[in-house]
């Protein structure tokens, strides 16, 4: 995979993310408004499909080293470590984005804590009657936290900085947790609707490629893709 697309992208999660650790607000809107819902769902398939690629690497790396006994046992070791060494410094790269389901799998309480406090700037932020919603944000962060698994934690600041913004319409009436979560269900819409618009330029793109034909790169992954037909020889993959 490109382990190089949007190179920018890991900065702004980055930024986004300490800047929500450390309640810099200015610092937040900044990183969060150059996001968009199609950014932060790549980022987390780039990452699913790196520690993917990992487990298959470091499989290999220990059956050439310990199991393999061929002349190329050197080249095949010295590609696949290479290769892995690439793979981590993405991973390092992407590594504050994870899903809403990992974050509270890991410490479930920071992350209500984090989604309160998100809440909470937006509620106060909108200057209309709040019908006792102030009395119910950890209970309305827990809520979403079970709601929106598949979420980033990103896809909850991005959604309600945008409400901020008025992107979901003016609020007159008043705000409660029913409104919130309007919110999130147009942002989880717009945001499959753009998946759903990327998956299909990907697929026309991969026919038009495979139509005019790819030599580009074969020679820097030849000796990789040896590697992978001698395992497959060897019954590991």
């Amino acid at each position: 995979m490109d382990t190089t697309k949007g190179h920018k992208l890991p900065a702004l999660l980055s930024s986004a993310r300490q800047s929500l650790n450390k309640r810099d607000k200015p610092a937040l809107i900044k990183a969060i408004k150059q996001l968009t819902p199609l950014k932060i769902a790549d980022a987390i398939e780039q990452l699913h499909e790196l520690q993917s690629d990992l487990v298959y690497l470091d499989k290999s790396l220990q059956f050439f080293k310990e199991e393999y006994i061929g002349e190329r046992r050197s080249m095949f070791i010295s590609s696949v470590q290479a290769s892995r060494d690439t793979v981590c410094q993405a991973i390092d790269k992407l590594g504050s984005i994870h899903t809403i389901a990992e974050l509270m799998a890991r410490d479930e309480e920071s992350l209500i804590d984090d989604l309160e406090y998100l809440l909470l700037d937006t509620i106060k932020y909108i200057d209309v009657p709040r019908a006792g919603i102030l009395e119910y944000t950890r209970e309305l962060a827990m809520e979403i936290a079970l709601d929106h698994k598949g979420f980033a934690i990103e896809d909850v600041m991005l959604c309600l900085q945008r409400a901020k913004d008025g992107y979901y319409g003016e609020i007159y009436a008043r705000l409660d947790g029913q409104v919130v979560k309007r919110w999130l269900r147009q942002y989880a819409i717009e945001k499959q609707e753009q998946i759903v618009a990327r998956n299909v330029s990907r697929n026309m793109a991969s026919k038009a490629g495979q139509n005019e034909g790819r030599s580009k790169g074969e020679d820097q992954s030849k000796l990789l893709v040896e590697a992978k037909i001698t395992l497959g020889r060897h019954g590991e993959i």
